[in-house]
């Protein structure tokens, strides 16, 4: 699910070809095989891929046989991985440095979990992670 809201309208989205399977079964319209079809070319084309694996997707394969991604491209899918990471060292980065200026992180979890009482970045604030959960933090200064 997480790749699905990540990618969101791109086509390489998995959703799509979730949708067009179902339309396949349904309506008896190969849209699914269109859009295998167009992964294992986008994956041919690929930087990340060798030579060999270009040649069998192109007379055919799936990308599975070869371990490659199930849906998308290695490279697009090693973007993704590093983009996540540059985004966890960020929010380690502003956590140490909120630490610094007096904040004090609520646990997501447990009786103190939740939003604080008080004003919104007066007497807390919120910090976005990089899996898309909102903390809160509190200003232990005033």
């Amino acid at each position: 699910m997480d790749k699905v809201k990540s990618r969101g309208w791109s086509i390489e989205n998995p959703a799509y070809l979730a949708v067009a399977q179902v339309l396949s079964s349904g309506f008896n319209i190969p849209i699914d095989r269109a859009l295998q079809k167009y992964n294992n070319m986008a994956q041919a084309m690929d930087e990340e891929t060798r030579t060999w694996q270009r040649i069998a997707l192109i007379m055919g394969y799936s990308g599975w046989n070869f371990d490659l991604p199930y849906w998308g491209t290695q490279s697009h899918l090693l973007a993704e991985q590093a983009e996540i990471e540059e985004m966890k060292q960020d929010y380690k980065y502003n956590a140490k440095k909120l630490k610094a200026q007096g904040y004090k992180r609520i646990p997501l979890t447990g009786p103190k979990a939740g939003k604080p009482d008080g004003k919104l970045n007066e007497d807390y604030i919120e910090v976005e992670r990089w899996d898309g959960v909102i903390e809160y933090w509190i200003n232990l200064n005033k």
